[in-house]
């Protein structure tokens, strides 16, 4: 009796860990922006859809379509693809399509059963980017803004910005419960986290 439930707990270990070869390029990204909505921000799983939709109808251009199996997804296709985004957009743009589709590449090995030997983007190497560098305004430069504010309501978010270095989301997101007049702090909420969990970053109020 012992030997026929260790038998049965075998089988169900393999069945866990059995791949699938056969996954098709429709189902995995429909999956995938299913779980990014529900786990990232609006702006993120935005990207993430555009993203998807471009290199859709490059694969519609190679005549392949969400019916085709995962396994055309070759690093030759993949490098065409990406070095089209560099030549007609910039290596910047190539290289954030890398990252997102190699991110929901990632994802359907790990967690869809689909087995891969290699992640076909993350074989194609990073192009050059041409970056110019970020303006970060000096404390006079602030004051300058400051005062030119007209309206009172645009001062009280230039000094929430400067008092709390939070970020325009967070910022915009707050609720009067995130205030706390009694402890004298400011719940800033994020999902700039691992997994894109919501976590809270208290502030305290000068």
């Amino acid at each position: 009796m012992q030997a026929k439930v260790n038998q049965t707990e075998q089988a169900n270990q393999n069945d866990i860990y059995q791949t699938n070869t056969n996954y098709l390029i429709g189902e995995w990204m429909q999956q995938y922006l299913d779980y990014s909505e529900s786990r990232h921000v609006k702006k993120t799983f935005e990207e993430k859809k555009t993203v998807f939709i471009r290199f859709y109808k490059f694969l519609k251009s190679k005549k392949m379509s969400e019916y085709s199996e995962m396994t055309t997804l070759t690093i030759p296709l993949c490098f065409e693809y990406l070095q089209l985004q560099y030549k007609n957009r910039s290596g910047n743009s190539a290289n954030k399509e890398r990252k997102n589709l190699a991110a929901a590449y990632t994802w359907v090995t790990r967690y869809l059963k689909y087995h891969s030997n290699i992640n076909p983007f993350l074989a194609v190497e990073k192009f050059p980017e041409k970056k110019e560098p970020r303006y970060i305004p000096s404390a006079n430069d602030f004051w300058k803004a400051y005062h030119a504010c007209t309206e009172q309501q645009d001062r009280v978010m230039l000094l929430t910005f400067l008092y709390t270095a939070g970020r325009r989301n967070e910022i915009f997101n707050l609720k009067w419960n995130d205030i706390n007049f009694v402890d004298q702090t400011i719940s800033l909420k994020t999902r700039k986290r691992e997994q894109g969990n919501f976590e809270i970053d208290i502030i305290p109020m000068i």
